[in-house]
């Protein structure tokens, strides 16, 4: 004989849930538990993130400052030859009157 009998929601189960052993959690419980799993994920996002994040700005700096380097190394070699032309300027003019300029 079958009874027929109310169950609250911590009773509710399958025959099958029943079979296996597995229990059917409350919906309450449910939620709690799906909130501590989404602030768990996002405590470690952030401890994944902020070291990628960090390591990235790096490596910004870093091209950035290596491509500086290049630019201030052609300057340097630009400022230098303007330098040399300058004071080359004056022997230039004393030669020129003696032979062609682009011998002088």
């Amino acid at each position: 004989p079958t009874r027929n009998r109310t169950r609250n929601h911590c009773e509710e189960r399958s025959d099958e849930e029943s079979e296996k052993g597995t229990t059917h959690m409350p919906l309450e419980s449910l939620q709690f538990a799906s909130a501590r799993e989404d602030r768990l994920n996002a405590k470690w996002k952030r401890r994944r993130d902020i070291p990628l994040a960090i390591l990235g700005w790096i490596a910004v700096a870093a091209v950035i400052l290596w491509a500086a380097g290049h630019v201030a190394r052609s300057l340097l070699l630009l400022a230098i030859a303007a330098l040399l032309a300058f004071a080359l300027a004056p022997a230039v003019k004393l030669f020129q009157r003696v032979m062609p300029r682009f011998l002088a």
